[in-house]
């Protein structure tokens, strides 16, 4: 499986995975998305009363517009709790979803809000660390990269 990161520029073929804040807010790039797909994305977070809360997805086939398969809606909860344990919880969730869909590629559009950026984690409060995107990429790879571990050693019939 191939997964990329992206900043809010035009997604690639494959599955889309894009954030949703609690209380089904859309994140900025979530909202562009939204716009150009028509409302599309807005509409299914009100039809299945998403609430965008950390670790729930919800999975829409995507529209002609956006040129993704699929859209995989990922709750994010507040973005102020958005640290390195919810990216990998994040990361973990979308591969967990991705095994059985049979999708060969992944796009990731997660914002970082700047509320967020500027909050400190709740593990790391003495050291004042922030994440930044870089580091938030990096978590949710960790996540994606140790949901996908699979131990087949011993296994015969592989399908």
């Amino acid at each position: 499986m191939d997964i990329s990161f992206s900043s809010s520029l035009a997604p690639k073929p494959g599955a889309l995975v894009v954030s949703v804040g609690e209380g089904g807010v859309l994140t900025p790039a979530t909202a562009r998305l939204d716009r150009e797909s028509n409302g599309v994305i807005g509409q299914a977070v009100a039809q299945v009363q998403f609430s965008g809360k950390r670790g729930k997805l919800v999975e829409l086939l995507a529209p002609r517009e956006l040129g993704a398969s699929r859209i995989f809606l990922a709750g994010i909860g507040k973005p102020v709790g958005l640290d390195a344990s919810a990216a990998e919880e994040l990361g973990a969730a979308v591969v967990k979803q991705l095994v059985t869909s049979g999708e060969q590629a992944v796009t990731v559009m997660i914002d970082l809000p700047p509320a967020a950026a500027k909050k400190t984690s709740k593990l790391s409060r003495d050291k004042k660390a922030r994440i930044s995107g870089a580091e938030l990429a990096a978590h949710i790879a960790v996540g994606a990269y140790l949901r996908s571990y699979r131990f087949d050693h011993y296994r015969t019939n592989q399908k």
